[in-house]
C-alpha cells in the first residue's frame, strides 16, 4: 500500500477519504503527520483550493519539489465548491506549477491526474 502525504490550503476531507477508500492508499494529513516521519511517504501532495487558508502550503510545495524530486505532486483546482481564484491568482499558480515541474516534480492539473500518479 502506497503511503501519502497529503497537504491542502483548505478543508478537502472528502477527497482524502475517496483516496483513502477507492484507491487503497493510506493518505497521511499534513497536520498529523511528525516531523520525524516526513521521510516515510512515497507521495508528497500538495492541493491547493481557493479558500485559501494556508498559503505556506505553496512555499512547502516548491521546497519539496527540490527535496523530493518525483515524489512530489502539486495541483490547483480553480474552482472548489462556490470559491473560484482570480485571474492572477492563477497566472501565480501556473507559475508555481511550472518551477515545481522543472524541478523535478509532478504538475497535476486535476485531481484525476493525482490519482493516476499515485495510481502507478
Amino acid at each position: 500500500m502506497k503511503k501519502i502525504f497529503f497537504a491542502a490550503s483548505s478543508d478537502t476531507s472528502k477527497f482524502v477519504k475517496e483516496l483513502d477508500e477507492k484507491y487503497k492508499v493510506q493518505v497521511s494529513d499534513y497536520s498529523t503527520v511528525k516531523e520525524d516521519e516526513i521521510s516515510d511517504f512515497d507521495y508528497y501532495v500538495f492541493l491547493i483550493v481557493p479558500k485559501l487558508d494556508r498559503y505556506e502550503l505553496i512555499v512547502d510545495s516548491v521546497d519539496y519539489s527540490n527535496k523530493k524530486k518525483d515524489k512530489t505532486i502539486f495541483c490547483y483546482l480553480q474552482n472548489y465548491g462556490t470559491e473560484e481564484f482570480i485571474k492572477h491568482q492563477i497566472k501565480s499558480l501556473d507559475a508555481t506549477g511550472k518551477m515545481i515541474a522543472a524541478n523535478g516534480g509532478i504538475w497535476c492539473k486535476s485531481i484525476e491526474e493525482i490519482v493516476s500518479e499515485v495510481s502507478k
